[in-house]
């Protein structure tokens, strides 16, 4: 039996009884199946970060608080909290972007992205050229430290729009790439004032 998940579990249980709510409550707010739901809480299996968060939000409570005293106390955390704009990144044709950011909250990462914990940036991901790897409403976690002299998705701005896209870099061209076929790939100099590397894409969240 997983120690951190039965605390998580059994906090969540507990709030749904102080608060009078039933489960089937729950899974409307967090669009969980209840099956999956039941079987999650009967096998003890802790929950993806996405879905933990929207637990926490439905309960009007803090991650932390169904981790229980274990994780507060930082013995078994595993849980980093990244801001999330108010921005889109085009998985398409460009989404302008806004001259300033605005923060709307805080997405739930897992530990090993800790290294990027000063820069990194959760956006959301608006369009389907990047299907089948990344869906319109998705949210990224971007590491914000720019071209890594390697291939990779990327969150860049590129003619003051922002996207999200392949990204490949052959002599003295960036090739900008979709994933999904219906879109042509675009090409720009390297030397190009016209395109900036805002950072790498680690980690996805796909709300269900």
């Amino acid at each position: 039996m997983d120690s951190k998940s039965s605390i998580f579990w059994n906090n969540v249980k507990q709030q749904l009884k102080a608060k009078g709510l039933l489960q089937q409550w729950l899974c409307l707010k967090t669009d969980v199946n209840l099956q999956t739901l039941r079987n999650m809480i009967y096998y003890k299996r802790f929950p993806g970060v996405d879905t933990a968060y929207r637990i926490a939000q439905a309960l009007d409570c803090r991650i932390e608080d169904l981790l229980g005293e274990e994780y507060a106390n930082g013995e078994a955390s595993s849980i980093l909290q990244v801001p999330l704009y108010d921005q889109l990144l085009s998985a398409g044709k460009g989404e302008f972007l806004p001259d300033e950011d605005s923060i709307s909250g805080y997405i739930p990462v897992p530990s090993r992205l800790r290294e990027y914990a000063s820069t990194a940036a959760a956006l959301t991901v608006h369009g389907d050229s990047m299907e089948s790897t990344l869906f319109d409403g998705d949210i990224v976690i971007c590491d914000g430290i720019g071209w890594q002299n390697k291939d990779g998705i990327y969150a860049l701005q590129y003619k003051s729009s922002g996207f999200i896209k392949r990204l490949h870099r052959d002599n003295n061209l960036w090739h900008i790439i979709s994933d999904n076929p219906d879109y042509k790939e675009m090409t720009e100099s390297v030397q190009s004032t016209d395109i900036r590397i805002l950072g790498k894409i680690h980690y996805s969240i796909r709300q269900l």
